[in-house]
């Protein structure tokens, strides 16, 4: 059998997808991965598009979700898995994504660290941008608002002069879209108070990706199922989560474009584990 390091960079690297369900018996080692990650980016660019509530047929609002936000903390690697997948890393931002882009599928026109307007309102724009932005380039982007798909696309025109520099979209992120997002993932799961900022920031970055779609019906969203029922079940079940996390694998197994995610299921799983007490420590 392949090793879980081996099979590892064989993922990370885009040569082969492979089951992580093969090689779930080692500790996974998150800054490994995530350096082989941030090394492929091609890799990253096909997961950038792949949010589910870019999927009419799969909506699960994972754009934006516009509740309270939340002054609960993530780790830093959280917030550096998350940027990994929206935006690779500063440097890259700065040389392809400060002016806004159209990632494709049902996205709208995305600017910052993934914040895509085809899913917010004009008033949400406002409210997450203003202080960030001067009023005539939100109202410039405010034209494009709640337009997504291949319309989107022909939008992106009417914006193409925006320039956000990195220091403005990360404190964008960082004050207004991500302390929503953690206020998303701490009222759609029970005992996020007992959870460790590695092992909370995993799981925004899974709702920032699939949305808190952990009610859904029918086999695509059952390990989402399995997440909130090990939430539910308390700190003795939380081991079980990272399993539940690369068994998602088989969604995008065998699927080009989305092998990203299968990498960023990987690393979400290291990451919860890693924020995990020592056995016999619950």
């Amino acid at each position: 059998m392949i090793s879980r390091r081996d099979a590892l960079a064989l993922m990370a690297s885009g040569a082969v997808l492979v089951s992580t369900r093969a090689i779930a018996q080692a500790p996974i080692d998150f800054d490994t991965l995530f350096a082989q990650a941030i090394s492929n980016p091609a890799l990253l660019s096909g997961a950038r598009a792949d949010r589910e509530g870019r999927i009419a047929a799969q909506a699960t609002r994972a754009i934006t979700p516009h509740v309270p936000p939340s002054d609960r903390k993530i780790s830093e690697d959280a917030i550096k898995l998350i940027i990994l997948f929206e935006v690779t890393s500063p440097t890259t931002y700065e040389r392809l994504y400060r002016r806004p882009t159209w990632p494709g599928g049902q996205s709208g026109v995305t600017i910052g660290v993934g914040y895509d307007l085809g899913y917010a309102t004009r008033e949400w724009l406002h409210e997450d941008w203003d202080g960030h932005l001067p009023m005539a380039t939100i109202a410039t982007l405010s034209q494009v608002c709640g337009v997504t798909g291949p319309a989107a696309k022909i939008a992106l025109a009417k914006v193409a002069q925006v320039d956000i520099d990195w220091p403005t979209a990360n404190a964008q992120f960082r004050g207004q879209t991500l302390p929503r997002y953690v206020g998303e993932t701490v009222r759609s799961l029970p005992n996020t108070p007992d959870l460790s900022d590695d092992s909370l920031g995993a799981m925004v970055s899974l709702v920032y990706n699939r949305g808190a779609s952990f009610h859904k019906p029918g086999p695509r969203y059952r390990e989402m199922r399995d997440i909130y029922f090990h939430t539910q079940t308390g700190k003795a079940a939380f081991p079980k989560i990272p399993d539940d996390l690369v068994g998602m694998e088989r969604l995008w197994v065998g699927q080009p474009a989305s092998r990203g995610l299968v990498t960023r299921r990987q690393l979400e799983a290291a990451l919860f584990e890693r924020g995990l007490p020592p056995a016999g420590h619950v």
